[in-house]
């Protein structure tokens, strides 16, 4: 199942970056997990830009059981009047169906999103970024009451339009109906970005 997924997603990357839809791959691991994205980064003004993205995230959960996570993200990024900072804000749709006390519990919704960004002016182009999302019960669908999700990061572009980074990812879930809080990714991972 997870073979015929990645094949599918490197199948429908090849024909998105073939239609020049998409300038950026990028793939992220670690013992257990799993995360492919594409995107597209386009010019909005003199000094924003528009993000977007589709991804998907095979994890191991809290009961060592694997889950997938479908996500499609748009956020507008902004330089600062201080040199080399950027912000951003944005909206991240969410997918996934978790087996919780033997009940399979779907979770959908959209997160609002911020984002923060410093890029030091080296040799080596290193970027310390920092992402947060929040989705309350307003926008939480199926099961779910709430969506939190944290995410750390340090890149270093190495040549020109390839990234090398760590990071460290947190996923939390709330359900409704005595289902409780459910880790659904508490990780540091380390991912290569493609930039066409």
């Amino acid at each position: 199942m997870l073979k015929r997924l990645i094949v599918s997603f490197l199948l429908a990357t090849a024909t998105l970056t073939a239609a020049q839809t998409v300038n950026a791959l990028d793939v992220n691991i670690n013992e257990d997990d799993l995360e492919l994205s594409v995107s597209q980064l386009k010019n909005f003004s003199r000094n924003s830009r528009v993000y977007y993205s589709v991804g998907y995230l095979s994890a191991y959960d809290e009961n060592s059981e694997q889950q997938g996570l479908f996500s499609a993200e748009m956020m507008m990024i902004g330089l600062t009047e201080i040199k080399g900072f950027s912000a951003g804000v944005g909206l991240k749709g969410f997918a996934t169906r978790i087996n919780r006390s033997n009940q399979d519990r779907d979770a959908t919704g959209g997160a609002v999103q911020i984002r923060v960004a410093y890029t030091l002016p080296l040799i080596i182009k290193t970027t310390f970024s920092g992402q947060g999302g929040y989705a309350p019960k307003s926008l939480s669908f199926g099961d779910l009451e709430q969506y939190t999700e944290l995410r750390l990061q340090v890149d270093a572009e190495v040549i020109d339009g390839g990234l090398f980074y760590l990071g460290y990812r947190m996923i939390d879930m709330e359900f409704e109906n005595n289902g409780g809080s459910y880790e659904f990714n508490n990780a540091p991972y380390l991912g290569i970005k493609f930039v066409f």
